[in-house]
């Protein structure tokens, strides 16, 4: 059973619209439960001050790891424009910009479809296509194709590695870069209990502030569900709190999402710790927050 924690935040107050979600939101695919292993993390970045040129130039950047996501959360929870350090450790470019971060489940149905799956961010407007092939205990293929802003970019294709981050580079769109994790790999909650496991009784939240709408985001002429989503992974620690050090962004439209909206959350929020076997316990959760940008 795949649950979360999922809340609305609507001018300055917070609602619980589902504490405990079984399954799929409205038509949507199931959110991030206790099995990751169809779990596909991808964020998209744009070296903007990089010139492209008239032909497609594909590298291959492989990550020794699968902890990207999680670094690369920390990076966007500080601000990329104070990030050059950290970014440069990463072995990415000192100055980049957020186009797109987002988490697909490779269903059956995804993997069988004749079609691409579509993904469109209309903050950065990117739209882009992914095609998933192959998905086996160690590799898959993906394709992708797609636009951002005037720019476009296709058959993009290669084979990853599931034990690990691939970096892929674009270098004539602005050198667009999409950096693909799968989720099962990735170490940060290594040994921890998810919630949704059977014998896991969930956090509730007991305490919390609202976290604010970013100001620079309100009255965006946007639509749909994916614009206003801050999803993450985090740990609650037995104390109830959750670990502001150990967590992983698994839907974030716009870098200003991860930033007040987070640590407001890790500085204002409380809940209920995890029990298992009668034991209070750590636990991984997913939080997702709806903001109302209107």
């Amino acid at each position: 059973m795949n649950s979360i924690l999922r809340y609305r935040i609507w001018k300055g107050s917070i609602f619980p619209a589902v504490l405990v979600l079984a399954g799929f939101i409205e038509g949507a695919e199931a959110r991030f439960g206790s099995d990751w292993s169809r779990l596909l993390h991808v964020t998209v970045f744009a070296d903007r001050s990089f010139l492209g040129g008239d032909d497609v130039t594909l590298d291959i950047l492989e990550q020794e790891t699968a902890d990207f996501p999680v670094q690369f959360s920390r990076i966007l929870n500080r601000g990329l424009k104070r990030s050059d350090d950290q970014l440069t450790v990463l072995g990415l470019p000192p100055k980049i910009v957020l186009d797109d971060l987002y988490t697909f489940e490779v269903t059956d149905e995804l993997l069988n479809r004749s079609e691409p799956i579509r993904r469109r961010n209309q903050f950065s407007e990117l739209t882009y296509y992914v095609k998933i092939e192959n998905w086996k205990n160690t590799s898959f293929d993906i394709t992708l194709r797609g636009k951002v802003r005037k720019n476009g970019f296709k058959n993009v294709k290669a084979n990853l590695s599931q034990d690990r981050t691939t970096i892929l580079r674009i270098s004539d769109v602005d050198r667009l870069y999409f950096a693909i994790t799968p989720l099962q790999a990735v170490s940060f909650s290594s040994g921890i209990d998810r919630v949704g496991e059977e014998g896991l009784k969930s956090p509730e939240l007991i305490q919390y502030v609202a976290p604010p709408v970013p100001s620079e985001l309100v009255g965006k002429k946007v639509t749909g569900r994916d614009t206003s989503f801050l999803v993450f992974l985090g740990i609650v620690e037995k104390s109830g709190l959750l670990d502001s050090e150990n967590y992983l962004l698994a839907e974030c439209p716009h870098v200003a999402f991860a930033g007040e909206p987070l640590n407001r959350i890790f500085e204002g929020w409380k809940l209920s710790p995890a029990e298992k076997d009668g034991e209070i316990v750590d636990a991984v959760v997913s939080i997702e927050l709806n903001f109302n940008l209107n």
